[in-house]
């Protein structure tokens, strides 16, 4: 995954919620936003559906960049 597109992931889930907290990337669930501590489920436009291990990986990934360190 590139940044620009999880850049864009994030841009959406704030524009549909702007108060979100926390984005919560969970294989066989929908993204989820926590909003005043309650979880809601947030449809990207396109629509993700139940993310897929891979594609949390992917976050993972492309949140830890380069940086070795958080490799370990």
């Amino acid at each position: 995954m590139l940044r620009a597109q999880l850049d864009h992931i994030i841009s959406q889930v704030l524009d549909i919620a702007p108060e979100t907290s926390d984005i919560l990337f969970v294989p066989g669930k929908t993204l989820q936003a926590e909003v005043y501590g309650l979880l809601t489920d947030v449809k990207l436009n396109p629509d993700l559906g139940p993310l897929l291990p891979f594609q949390t990986e992917a976050v993972a990934l492309c949140l830890m960049g380069q940086n070795m360190r958080v490799y370990r």
